[in-house]
């Protein structure tokens, strides 16, 4: 301890202990996940809808030029889902808010119900809804609209996605400065990922008998320079808008470092453009549990 003299007496002054390793590591793995952001960085964010969330994000919203997943049960097949569904057309309505730019949803499953969107303020003269009929064809139209820099954001529910095409999905919207959203289901949970956020998705009970309602538990299970871990209790009233979060609890530093995927300091460089691998495609198949 070091003891400091003074007119009244000896200063105590108190010792300065450095971090644990785990907080060290945890710092030093943020540090390296933002040093390559999107070009795009510098850009203004675009908001999650609800201000709790984007005071979470490092960037203080979706940074442009970047992908977006909410993992979870019932998110494929199954309409709006469990508010995943709302949460990625909020964003792509925030994004698209101030420009002139558009929407595209792909809509393979023919699940898509504009009027909703036009509900929540989308302007459907600025939305393109594609359907392709196989999986070939999805994967190329992510990919075209992505690179396109008069699309606001891409919205598409994926039961497939392979690494190749998720990081070929990630350089397009690096590219063009378009935002991503995908929705895939749990067994996503266990793969390598390509996208700056990515959120785990349960459905909550709900307080009331209101059809406008919606109570989701939501996890930042990836938070490029954030903190993953976190859980929030989210109350959506599709009738208002209105998305409010409330903070339930948080895994440790270590815990949340040690389920970080680092794929992304293995990427080969930006300008590689691996072609798109065909899949095989069957949107009625159902999705198998990664062991």
């Amino acid at each position: 301890m070091t003891i400091l003299a003074s007119k009244t007496g000896p200063i105590h002054q108190k010792p300065i202990f450095p971090k644990p390793v785990h907080q060290q590591l945890a710092d030093q793995i943020r540090s390296i996940e933002t040093a390559n952001r999107s070009k795009h960085s510098g850009q203004a964010a675009t908001s999650t809808g609800c201000s709790t969330l984007d005071a979470a994000l490092p960037g203080g919203g979706y940074v442009p030029g970047t992908l977006v997943e909410w993992i979870g049960e019932g998110l494929i097949g199954e309409g709006s889902g469990n508010g995943s569904f709302y949460l990625a057309l909020t964003a792509a309505r925030c994004a698209m808010q101030d420009n002139r730019k558009y929407v595209v949803v792909i809509d393979s499953q023919e699940s898509f119900y504009p009027p909703a969107a036009q509900f929540m303020g989308i302007a459907l003269e600025r939305m393109i809804v594609l359907r392709p009929p196989n999986l070939s064809d999805a994967m190329w139209a992510i990919d075209q609209s992505l690179r396109s820099s008069a699309v606001a954001a891409v919205l598409a529910r994926l039961d497939k996605l392979s690494e190749l095409n998720a990081r070929r999905f990630q350089l397009a919207a690096e590219q063009s400065g378009s935002l991503g959203l995908f929705l895939r289901p749990a067994s996503a949970r266990s793969q390598p990922s390509w996208s700056e956020v990515q959120w785990g998705v349960n459905r909550a009970p709900l307080r009331s008998r209101s059809p406008a309602e919606r109570r989701i538990h939501l996890e930042s299970l990836r938070m490029r320079g954030g903190r993953n871990g976190q859980h929030w209790t989210l109350m959506i009233d599709t009738h208002n808008g209105m998305i409010t979060a409330e903070k339930t609890r948080e895994r440790s530093d270590a815990a949340s470092t040690s389920s970080m995927c680092l794929a992304t300091q293995l990427a080969v460089p930006a300008s590689t453009r691996p072609a798109i691998a065909s899949e095989h495609f069957n949107p009625n198949r159902k999705q198998n549990r990664a062991s």
